[in-house]
């Protein structure tokens, strides 16, 4: 009886780590260049844009040299600080960036990132809902 239950726990246990070490990594949307190399790595290209960013104190310059080592205005960056979090896309066209900023703003809501780091500090702000029925009330009043 005592070994089946012990069994039973360390099943349970080495299949929630497994679930727990499979989130550490990325997994990239389909169609958009990415580094492939940055799927097989724990926290994707995470610590190599922190590396990066200690030696030349600011982190554009990883975004800038993945859009060109990947030689494509869209690419995907595949940081994952929390794990199970969508991967960044960087678009680097400068007439496709001022469209969306001042022409398509609508077709795009908050990041959920962003939802999810002002939440806890300021739950009821713009900045960390997303766009639903009672923000649309909230702004209207």
């Amino acid at each position: 009886m005592a070994s089946t239950i012990l069994i039973t726990i360390l099943t349970l246990l080495i299949a929630f780590t497994t679930y727990l070490f499979k989130r550490l990594f990325p997994v990239p949307l389909p169609a958009i260049p990415h580094d492939v190399a940055s799927v097989h790595r724990p926290f994707g290209e995470a610590p190599r844009v922190k590396s990066l960013g200690q030696r030349t104190h600011e982190t554009s310059a990883a975004v800038v040299a993945q859009c060109r080592k990947l030689s494509s205005p869209l690419v995907q960056f595949l940081i994952t600080s929390l794990p199970g979090t969508a991967p960044v896309l960087i678009l680097d066209n400068p007439r496709e960036v001022e469209d969306i900023l001042l022409r398509r703003n609508k077709e795009f809501d908050q990041s959920t990132l962003t939802t999810q780091l002002f939440s806890k500090i300021l739950p009821n702000a713009t900045l960390a809902q997303l766009t639903t029925p009672q923000l649309k009330a909230q702004k209207r009043l």
